[in-house]
């Protein structure tokens, strides 16, 4: 574990105060109607960025095989392991595309981004990889000619 300065508490008071003064901006009657996800895509950008600037999430493509769709569509499976090459962040939209016989099946879900586990290969955790922790947003989607319109803009 690395040392925490002083300087970076400091900074990290800043962006709390400020996250949440924008937080209660929101009228009290939304705030309390709103998941859990929805505060963390709300609060995200005001660590990620500036105190001043927020940024806007991610939406992340990832193929994913048959066996792993079903479970992640049956929410046995809550997280993913990835290569670290998307600087993928809590708060970000990770769509994962069912990949079966090298071609897109034209099944897919959306998932939010709940946690990133990165940088531990004291437990096991090669560098260059990293544990997502997702949570599926509404049903599956199975879309015609899915398989030629992804080819083409995912490689």
């Amino acid at each position: 574990m690395g040392y925490v300065s002083a300087e970076w508490m400091e900074e990290m008071d800043k962006r709390d105060h400020r996250a949440a003064q924008e937080f209660m901006k929101i009228p009290k009657e939304e705030r309390e109607k709103m998941e859990p996800m929805e505060i963390l895509r709300f609060l995200r950008p005001y660590y990620e960025a500036g105190v001043d600037e927020p940024i806007s999430p991610k939406n992340v493509k990832k193929k994913i095989l048959p066996r792993y769709f079903r479970d992640v569509l049956m929410g046995i499976k809550t997280f993913e392991l990835r290569k670290d090459d998307d600087d993928i962040q809590p708060g970000d939209i990770l769509e994962l595309l069912e990949w079966k016989n090298e071609a897109y099946t034209g099944r897919n879900i959306r998932c939010a981004v709940t946690y990133v586990l990165r940088d531990c290969p004291e437990y096991g955790l090669m560098n260059g990889y990293c544990i997502i922790g997702i949570k599926t947003i509404g049903e599956a989607v199975i879309t015609d000619n899915y398989t030629e319109y992804h080819n083409d803009i995912i490689a």
